[in-house]
């Protein structure tokens, strides 16, 4: 198909999609909303192939030099925070198709049967990439991952 991946975020992306410089563009459904991708491009396909992250960061030597009772604090903070994030994704998650369709995207979510078909093509040609990449600790971590799904 000549397609090349290329990472930038969404920002970039709609801009090189305004520009002509890219064909199609992969985000999660929230980003899509927020960044609007409906300004540059008008159908949209809803698929559960993303898994986001939000990361919390600090440093360890100051941590470590905390009271206890600071510590406890931070992990409660912490843990606070991570329900809220969750929540708040799947609460935008939701409302973003209806609101895509409301700025004039047509939206496609995909079928049980159209995304076990894209499982079945992606899984093993993702598996194979991931660990020519990474060896044994990259088989680990997938044994890791099936073990919490």
């Amino acid at each position: 198909m000549g397609a090349a991946a290329v990472d930038m975020s969404d920002m970039e992306a709609v801009e090189a999609l305004k520009q002509g410089e890219l064909d199609a563009g992969l985000t999660n459904v929230s980003s899509a909303l927020s960044a609007r991708y409906f300004d540059v491009q008008n159908h949209v396909t809803i698929l559960p192939l993303l898994t986001i992250f939000y990361n919390g960061y600090l440093n360890s030597k100051w941590y470590n030099n905390l009271s206890e009772t600071n510590q406890h604090a931070i992990q409660q903070a912490s843990d606070k925070a991570t329900l809220w994030a969750i929540e708040a994704s799947e609460i935008s998650a939701a409302a973003a198709p209806r609101i895509l369709e409301e700025e004039g995207m047509r939206v496609h979510i995909a079928t049980p049967s159209e995304v076990e078909a894209l499982k079945s093509i992606m899984r093993p040609a993702f598996t194979d990439a991931f660990l020519k990449a990474t060896g044994s600790e990259g088989a680990e971590l997938i044994e890791l991952v099936e073990n919490i799904m």
